[in-house]
């Protein structure tokens, strides 16, 4: 199905949604996703947002279609078993992580969700692997000059033997590689590598710096690998 109309970041996520199933996009802005979808043949879609400003720009895209808007934040505007799919994009990680444990009798009847980290995905899939949800897939988008993580978790999914590389970059990622993955692990590697050579002028003897050394080693091997 082609979601080219969305850009690279909103179309992976729109690309990863089940067809045929109910899905509610939290915090869905000005409501591109949802149309897209509804285009796309889904008719039991939700789309909400915390404020009102972007839910009127949403209820005039979405003007025409099945698309079901609501007020209200997190899971909140959801009752228990009334979708099957969530998908979150474009707020941290940590955010998410407040909108799910927030409403467990909710969480606890879906079945996949889609999300989209803006920062801070290390602490999601902590979190998420900790309360028993599995990785099923996840992919590294570029769009613009940044790169976006896109994931999809499953319930009852068995993951064992997460590593720290693991959770702060992804373990499918990790293992499948690919041009943009390379580009944003090298991106990262570059980042990490400023910032050492900054401690080690202005904070001699900082701990934090060996950490860092850890940190480069790792990712110069992961590229290492790659090639």
């Amino acid at each position: 199905m082609n979601f080219s109309v969305l850009g690279p970041r909103l179309g992976a996520i729109a690309r990863r949604i089940p067809q045929n199933t109910s899905v509610a996009d939290i915090g869905t802005d000005h409501g591109r996703l949802p149309r897209a979808l509804a285009d796309a043949g889904w008719t039991d879609v939700i789309a909400s947002d915390a404020q009102p400003q972007p839910l009127s720009g949403a209820r005039q895209l979405l003007a025409g279609t099945t698309v079901k808007i609501r007020l209200g934040s997190g899971l909140a505007v959801l009752r228990p078993g009334e979708v099957e799919t969530v998908c979150m994009s474009g707020m941290g990680g940590r955010r998410m992580v407040e909108i799910l444990s927030a409403h467990e009798d909710v969480l606890d009847q879906l079945k996949t969700l889609v999300l989209q980290p803006q920062r801070e995905a290390e602490a999601l899939r902590r979190w998420l692997v900790g309360q028993g949800w599995g990785l099923l897939d996840e992919e590294v988008i570029q769009e613009k000059g940044r790169f976006y993580q896109v994931m999809v978790w499953r319930p009852a999914v068995c993951d064992e033997g997460w590593t720290e590389l693991d959770f702060r970059y992804g373990p499918l990622t990790l293992r499948n590689g690919g041009a943009v993955a390379q580009a944003w692990i090298a991106d990262e590697l570059r980042h990490l590598e400023e910032n050492y050579a900054s401690i080690r002028v202005h904070s001699p003897g900082n701990p934090d710096a060996d950490t860092l050394q850890k940190r480069i080693r790792a990712l110069q091997q992961i590229l290492q690998d790659w090639r």
